[in-house]
């Protein structure tokens, strides 16, 4: 296996949204190379990992399977270097590369349990949550990046598919023109994806982190779902997990409870119906009066309590920021 780093300068992304769910996040962009779409009969050939730093310092590396027999080599340096990281970049990494890393890591028994941080895939933001398709037609990265005006920042001229072939024919001769072009297409890759992240002010980004889910303190927020009754949390627990059980009393009013063996926390906030088909929750009660001096400037907050949804419309910012405050406060009472 070969391990190719290189420290790049990038533009530093800051946004009040994005700012929302990863603070002080150490943050990968992730892409793979394969020899093909299916894990269980094609191999990982080539990983790609940019470590965003302030400043706009980051750190590419790539590991690079030039011999055969490297995959698991390329695998357990892959999964040792995100497991660094509190949140994961990828561009259809939900489908794809993620996945693919797991299946074939299981192949040689290689543990990926640690990479429970939360992940944010572009594409699914860009699909589901904007109407940018509609805008520019196909959703493919090169595309988005011309869209965005990223294309001449792009040196290499190949697909995924080229990358392949390319790949074919360099374990023949190990070429070094060959091994060039294909660890240039994977660092443009994350280089670029990177540079692409103010693309989600195209979006309704709030929205798509509560559909997608987003890390808070130790916690990975894996399903929320707000109506008349409340809202129910699902999140994961990324390490020291214990078993607890709280019913819900006057003045805790939700009830949680958590598994040790699985790492998984549900709680449920139950609702009180302000007026017909406006259910709030009172999040001074549950955060206090501290947590709450930071939440009051949202619309959605008012005397204290958090406002749902009115009708149809749900408040997806303001509950995704009580969400990140309450994990943030409950996490040290769960721990071993």
């Amino acid at each position: 296996m070969k391990t190719i780093r290189k420290e790049v300068q990038t533009e530093p992304f800051c946004s009040r949204a994005f700012s929302l769910y990863t603070a002080g996040a150490e943050i990968a962009v992730f892409d793979i190379e394969t020899t093909g779409l299916y894990p269980k009969r094609d191999s990982l050939i080539l990983s790609g990992i940019l470590r965003l730093r302030t400043g706009g310092k980051a750190t590419a590396t790539q590991y690079f399977s030039d011999r055969s027999g490297d995959e698991p080599e390329v695998i357990r340096a892959t999964v040792r270097d995100l497991a660094e990281c509190d949140l994961i970049v990828t561009y259809n990494g939900r489908s794809f590369d993620l996945p693919f890393l797991r299946t074939r890591a299981a192949r040689y028994g290689i543990d990926t349990g640690a990479l429970n941080m939360a992940d944010l895939d572009l594409y699914m933001v860009l699909h589901y949550h904007s109407d940018l398709k509609a805008a520019i037609g196909s959703l493919a990265q090169k595309n988005v990046e011309r869209f965005m005006g990223l294309d001449a920042g792009r040196k290499d001229e190949i697909s995924g598919y080229d990358s392949v072939r390319l790949y074919q024919r360099y374990m023949t001769n190990h070429d070094p023109e060959l091994e060039a072009k294909i660890l240039l297409h994977n660092h443009d890759d994350i280089l670029q994806l990177g540079k692409l992240l103010p693309v989600i002010e195209k979006t309704d980004f709030h929205r798509a982190m509560f559909s997608l889910g987003f890390g808070a303190g130790d916690f990975t927020v894996r399903e929320l779902r707000a109506g008349d009754g409340g809202l129910d949390l699902r999140a994961g627990k990324r390490k020291n997990a214990v078993d607890y059980i709280l019913f819900p009393t006057p003045e805790q009013p939700y009830s949680l409870m958590m598994s040790r063996e699985s790492g998984i926390l549900e709680v449920n906030f139950p609702a009180v119906k302000a007026a017909p088909g406006i259910p709030v929750i009172d999040a001074r009660r549950i955060l206090g009066e501290e947590s709450m001096k930071t939440l009051e400037k949202y619309p959605a907050f008012e005397s204290g309590y958090l406002i749902l949804k009115k009708a149809d419309r749900i408040n997806y910012l303001e509950i995704n920021a009580f969400v990140s405050a309450f994990l943030r406060q409950i996490g040290p009472r769960l721990c071993r």
